[in-house]
């Protein structure tokens, strides 16, 4: 969740603002781990609905990853006091990460998926970046 972890990053220590950064833009190890855009509530909902998708949910989650090897409070107890406290999340042994989850159901009115998706993808451009669009046009291309 792209919104929630750029709020959390403007008040974080400068150890959570390394994670939160690398939360938002990938790690880069593996293809799936290639952050090349954001993510939230919003974006997803006007993407999934552009594309002609109905009932689309997006839920947001914090999820606490487990920072130390040892947790000073018991495993069990320390997750359900963090995720109760957030604030003590990281005194017990946690960082916390912000996601989304979207689900959707594709409708009955049909689209132009290309041009939806060429309309998406024309809202990131700065100025005249026809040359850009032209490549992430040939990436998405439907077959």
């Amino acid at each position: 969740d792209f919104e929630s972890a750029v709020r959390a990053f403007i008040y974080a220590s400068r150890v959570q603002r390394f994670k939160i950064a690398r939360h938002i833009f990938g790690s880069q190890e593996a293809e799936w781990a290639f952050h090349k855009d954001f993510w939230g509530k919003e974006k997803w909902q006007y993407v999934l609905s552009t594309l002609g998708f109905e009932h689309i949910q997006c839920i947001s989650y914090r999820q606490l990853t487990r920072r130390e090897s040892h947790i000073p409070v018991r495993g069990g107890i320390a997750i359900r006091i963090a995720r109760v406290f957030p604030f003590l999340a990281s005194a017990l042994g946690f960082d916390t990460l912000h996601n989304v989850v979207a689900t959707a159901r594709k409708g009955t009115q049909t689209v132009d998926e290309q041009k939806c998706i060429d309309d998406i993808l024309s809202l990131s451009l700065i100025g005249d970046e026809k040359e850009i669009l032209d490549i992430w046009k040939r990436e998405t291309e439907i077959h």
